[in-house]
């Protein structure tokens, strides 16, 4: 072996021997390498003190694919052995924006023999997706990218082995972008041309592109990175009419302040307030918040944590259109803040009232004096800290009798319907530290439990444990920590237990997202005890969005649109409505539920006034239509019954018919007609 030649060696196996207590002395090993290019063996025999070596070569050979389909088959065209080993890679390459699907048709292998399937990651670093331990007929494999590899060694001085693999090419396609915090997003196309569209919630601000697009690649990969929502140190809203502020996402980096001062102006449309209702106030020792009833810095205090106090929680209202905030920080990374939702309305009615993780009905879209409110909570939360039913009241100066309570997801309690979801503690808010909650499911005797568990982001320090039985007798089904895509679980009895641990120095290790499980009841089936959610058909039980209609406004009692649904239509200044004001959504038996009428229309007030007619007026026309009618047909009537038989006129209607004497079987009793043939007529 010449010393200016590459060599690669690597160990393929290795006798060892101790003797006397001396050192280990291998006895027999074998050394892979390549040189010039062909690959050999070094056979290396340690005997009485004697080395001797041989050197093996190993026959190969390269096959390359890039057809839309085929087959790798070990009996095309096999290597001629001209050594004891033989060994063989089979490539399949095919276009760019498709991979590699692989079935495996037949494995004969012999004891020795290798067999593995390998491809590239989007680097192109490599990537084993299995090897002959683990084929069995029948298994598919999917390659990431658009090049696959098959690597086959035989083993010496053994019988070859056979296989057969298929192939055929798929379409790739770009992995499923995460939704940012405070955020949603929504995929048309999964595929090469697809797109991704970003959007924050209301508060928050997107920071990066709105829109992504799946680019077309040997692994199609989105055209940026994922977005995020962030809440801003400030800002100005003109003709404010509904809204959020929030307090400002914390910042990272070098240029990072410790103290931070943030102000925000807002301005409702002309002659109307703006109520600003506090749904979360949780600050620092030093942390400060200010609300003013104008912008200038003379205007009335409406509120000041400074100043200590009771917090208002059912909101302050602004004197005039205008309102500014300020907070003031010294721990802008700090986990505290607030919330601010605003809205505006016009003077002499109550405010829009706000429930997040609700809704409410309402007797009044207006909030006029005397409207009543009653609130109900999504499913997985419950009302809190407020009453159920408010009135508005006052003639003089309108308000609400009580504050709007809170929906919030409970930590714990016992579930006893046929369904239902769990919520993290405090969702869609983040969970707090140290929370210990269980929730304990009961349903039917003769039914077992259904777990299907849509979102799972804890920290790693944070746990849920889903057990199966009741006190008595119980059973883990799982332990999660961190975060996992959706899976289902289902518990061999009745009774299932849900409970979750979250680590008192969450601020420390981090707190995630949270979590989302759903459950249904389900028959029990002994024979099939991991049995997965069948699939059914679920009834259309909401109306399709009737849309606005122009000039004018709209309130929905339910923005969901469910069956019983109504939406109130009012006209702006100038207009009149023409129609029914309300349309309600109402529930087929069988068929999808429908709106009750067509909707309304706003037409302007003085292209209507001309043709408007009075009760009076149009009772006079009908009565004249009708005395013209009887006018008419009396005439007629008296022409037929006297002038039919004492005028000379004969008129050819009144003769018999010339052709009365005519006499033609009926096709109903002619056998002609009933096997589609003629018949005669006689005359």
């Amino acid at each position: 072996m010449s010393p200016e030649v590459p060599v690669i060696i690597y160990f393929q196996s290795l006798s060892l021997v101790s003797c006397c207590g001396a050192a280990l002395i291998p006895l027999i090993s074998f050394i892979n390498y390549t040189q010039q290019g062909f690959p050999a063996r070094i056979k290396r025999d340690y005997k009485a003190g004697l080395r001797t070596q041989t050197i093996i070569p190993l026959s190969g050979c390269t096959v390359n694919f890039s057809d839309p389909e085929g087959y790798i088959d070990s009996s095309d065209d096999p290597p001629l052995p001209d050594g004891p080993v033989v060994h063989c890679t089979y490539t399949v390459t095919v276009y760019t924006g498709y991979g590699v699907e692989l079935q495996v048709k037949s494995v004969n292998l012999s004891e020795g023999e290798q067999l593995s399937i390998s491809s590239a990651d989007e680097h192109g670093a490599l990537l084993v997706l299995a090897n002959h331990t683990l084929l069995v007929e029948g298994q598919v494999i999917r390659s990431p990218t658009n090049t696959l590899s098959v690597y086959y060694r035989s083993a010496p001085e053994a019988s070859t082995g056979v296989f057969q693999l298929h192939y055929q090419i798929f379409r790739l396609s770009c992995s499923l972008p995460k939704r940012p915090h405070f955020g949603e997003v929504s995929v048309l196309d999964l595929l090469p041309g697809g797109l991704a569209r970003f959007h924050c919630h209301m508060g928050y601000h997107l920071q990066g592109a709105p829109l992504l697009t799946c680019l077309n690649a040997s692994l199609p990969v989105w055209s940026g990175k994922v977005p995020a929502c962030r809440a801003l140190c400030g800002g100005t809203v003109k003709n404010a009419t509904v809204g959020r502020v929030l307090s400002p996402s914390p910042h990272h980096g070098p240029n990072a302040t410790q103290d931070r001062s943030c102000s925000w102006s807002l301005e409702a449309p002309k002659d109307q307030r703006l109520h600003l209702h506090l749904e979360r106030l949780s600050l620092g020792a030093t942390d400060r918040l200010v609300l003013w009833s104008g912008l200038d810095a003379g205007s009335v205090v409406l509120f000041d944590s400074g100043r200590g106090g009771q917090i208002p929680f059912e909101g302050v209202i602004s004197e005039g259109p205008a309102v500014r905030i300020q907070f003031i920080t010294d721990q802008p990374d700090h986990d505290t803040g607030f919330n601010v939702r605003y809205e505006a309305f016009e003077r002499g009615h109550c405010y829009e009232p706000y429930l997040q993780n609700g809704n409410f009905t309402t007797s009044d879209p207006l909030y006029g004096v005397g409207a009543v409110i009653q609130f109900t909570c999504d499913l997985g939360h419950a009302l809190e800290q407020g009453p159920p039913v408010i009135e508005c009241v006052s003639a003089r100066d309108p308000y609400w009798n009580d504050t709007e309570p809170l929906c919030k997801a409970q930590c714990g309690g016992d579930m006893t319907g046929p369904s239902g979801v769990i919520l993290s503690p405090n969702w869609p808010e983040w969970y707090g530290e140290g929370e210990d909650c269980s929730w304990r499911i009961h349903v039917g005797e003769d039914k077992r439990v259904l777990l299907d568990v849509q979102l799972l982001n804890i920290s790693d320090s944070d746990m849920l444990t889903i057990t199966d039985g009741d006190e008595v007798t119980t059973r883990i089904l799982g332990r999660y920590v961190g975060g996992s895509g959706p899976f289902k679980l289902s518990s061999t009895t009745p009774d299932l237990t849900v409970a979750f641990h979250s680590d008192p120095a969450g601020l420390v290790f981090g707190k995630g997202e949270g979590f989302i499980v759903n459950y249904m009841e389900v028959s029990r089936n002994d024979s099939c005890p991991d049995l997965s959610q069948p699939p059914f058909c679920e009834k259309i039980m909401y109306c399709s969005d009737p849309g606005p209609v122009e000039h004018s406004t709209r309130s929905l009692s339910d923005p969901k649109l469910l069956v019983g649904t109504t939406i109130q239509y009012s006209c702006n200044p100038g207009f009149i409505l023409q129609g029914g004001a309300t349309i309600s959504c109402y529930g087929r038996e069988p068929g999808t539920p429908v709106w009750t009428s067509r909707l309304p229309h706003c037409v302007f007030a003085e292209a209507t006034a001309g043709s408007t007619l009075d009760g009076g007026n149009i009772a006079l026309a009908i009565f004249l239509l009708v005395l013209l009618l009887s006018v008419l047909l009396g005439g007629a009537y008296v022409y037929v019954t006297r002038c039919r038989y004492h005028s000379n006129l004969r008129l050819p209607l009144i003769y018999p018919h010339p052709y009365r004497q005519i006499t033609v079987e009926t096709e109903f009793d002619n056998p002609l007609y009933e096997t589609g043939g003629e018949y005669e007529v006689s005359i």
